[in-house]
């Protein structure tokens, strides 16, 4: 079976003026702002590159931190994966497309194919959701987001370095290949890969098309516990209830699905767990009311833990997945875990290509 599969794109995008801090006062409904403690456990291996270049066995990221050399998984990672999901779910754009059409890649099998509304936001007075979440990048204007990301941070003790392994070759997208990529003359949507549930595809001679890695490992110890364990923290100010509701869904998802992380996601690699530990939320609001309301210092921050946390997870995602739209029940038909059993995904080879052009994805062996 094909690694990977679309998620189909929403009938538009729903652009709207951002809400800023100094938007707050005298609004109608609350704007939510706060931190939001995540951990992240490693299913399958995992691999964050140091270096993108250069030739040898590449080693997982690390930083210098309390004196000793740790894992780290950068904070732009994990916010690139987390803003594909509410890409995915939400009305919102297509965020490289706009730079895609300015180097002139959108001819490459993608032009004329795509809907002019799903081009990336460019002013921040019309932002989709995931803009404004996350933050764009325009020709002429920039919007930071609403939503930071921390580096993701282990301990001693709470990771494991896997065997070095030689992945087995890997290429970059063929676009052009319009049964799969442009079936219909549409563009089919935004590229997911399945979780594995048999180890990762490696080699055993190393080529100019290979890659070698030292890993972290997935999954558990003898006595159960997890063996390669992160934690990050979400900061989010200005929200809205249907911005907060998309925030907390890409980050905990349903209880069926996974996320996919880093390099080797073709292969079998990448598979974690992303669980919110705890949400200390804040009234953002009482700076602006005056001295006489901080009279008695800052206002305290709601801690959500335990029980009354997973109830706040529940309902606050609920307008998602209770009625879920075809782009998020394609989402989870691809990230649906565990996977099953003994599925074994792989590229269709070039014969089968050459003898299959115009077959649908969903059709490919």
């Amino acid at each position: 079976m094909n690694p990977y599969d679309f998620v189909r794109l929403p009938d538009r995008v729903a652009r709207e003026r951002v809400i800023t801090h100094e938007s707050m006062l005298g609004r109608a409904g609350r704007v939510r702002g706060g931190r939001i403690r995540c951990g992240l456990t490693a299913i399958t291996p995992i691999f964050i590159p140091a270096n993108q270049a250069g030739a040898g066995v590449q080693h997982f990221m690390t930083v210098r931190y309390n004196g000793a050399e740790l894992p780290v998984i950068p904070g732009s990672s994990l916010k690139g994966v987390i803003r594909c999901v509410a890409e995915a779910v939400s009305l919102s754009c297509i965020g490289l497309s706009g730079e895609l059409i300015e180097r002139g890649q959108m001819r490459a099998g993608y032009h004329g194919a795509m809907n002019k509304d799903f081009v990336t936001c460019d002013v921040p007075a019309r932002l989709c959701p995931a803009c404004r979440l996350f933050g764009m990048v325009g020709r002429d204007s920039h919007f930071l987001g609403k939503v930071s990301i921390s580096d993701a941070r282990t301990q001693p003790g709470r990771f494991a370095r896997g065997d070095q392994m030689i992945l087995k070759p890997l290429m970059g997208p063929k676009p052009a290949h319009s049964a799969f990529y442009v079936p219909g003359g549409k563009v089919a949507g935004r590229k997911f890969y399945f979780h594995h549930s048999l180890p990762p595809k490696t080699v055993m001679q190393g080529s100019s098309y290979t890659k070698t890695i030292v890993p972290l490992v997935g999954g558990v110890d003898s006595e159960g516990n997890p063996r390669t364990m992160f934690e990050f923290d979400v900061v989010f100010s200005n929200l809205t209830e249907e911005e907060y509701s998309l925030l907390l869904f890409s980050l905990i998802l349903t209880e069926e699905m996974r996320h996919k992380i880093g390099g080797g996601k073709p292969l079998g690699l990448g598979t974690v767990r992303i669980e919110v530990a705890e949400i200390l939320e804040t009234d953002a609001n009482q700076r602006y009311r005056g001295l006489s309301a901080r009279k008695t210092g800052p206002a305290p921050c709601a801690s959500l833990v335990g029980d009354a946390l997973r109830t706040h997870l529940q309902v606050s995602t609920a307008r998602i997945t209770e009625s879920p739209s075809p782009s998020l029940e394609d989402l989870q038909y691809i990230w649906l875990y565990p996977p099953a059993d003994g599925e074994d995904y792989v590229y269709p080879d070039q014969e089968w290509f050459n003898q299959n052009s115009q077959v649908a994805l969903r059709d490919t062996p």
